[in-house]
């Protein structure tokens, strides 16, 4: 007997709040806080267009190991991105606008992967 799919539930990405958020953060240079809003922004994409979710007991690397596992999300991406988010999520050290640079460079690719369609999402930092 075949198992019936449920569509998770889900916000729709509004990708203009996305785009004023991340300017916002940018502008304030809240680089840290940058990061970790675009992987939440990651995390939801996935919910809503893979429509996977992680596990209550799951890490966030260890949900990503089986979406890579699952899909044909480039891991030379994905881990990348996971590591800087979890450098801005638990180090106490600052983010540098380079790296939320390097961060935004990934999620705009995996964005367009994802969703299907190129979408401007990078906010560039000001020096």
């Amino acid at each position: 007997m075949a198992r019936s799919r449920r569509r998770l539930k889900t916000k729709a990405i509004d990708v203009k709040k996305v785009e004023k958020q991340l300017k916002s953060l940018i502008d304030g240079k809240r680089f840290r806080e940058a990061v970790i809003y675009s992987y939440q922004i990651f995390i939801e994409l996935i919910k809503g267009h893979l429509n996977k979710a992680p596990t209550k007991s799951q890490t966030f690397r260890e949900f990503i190991m089986g979406i890579i596992k699952d899909t044909k999300l480039d891991p030379t991406l994905v881990y990348p991105f996971t590591t800087l988010y979890e450098e801005a999520r638990y180090s106490s050290h600052s983010i540098s606008p380079s790296a939320y640079s390097e961060a935004n460079r990934m999620f705009g690719k995996l964005f367009q992967v994802i969703v299907g369609e190129l979408v401007r999402v990078e906010v560039v930092p000001k020096s």
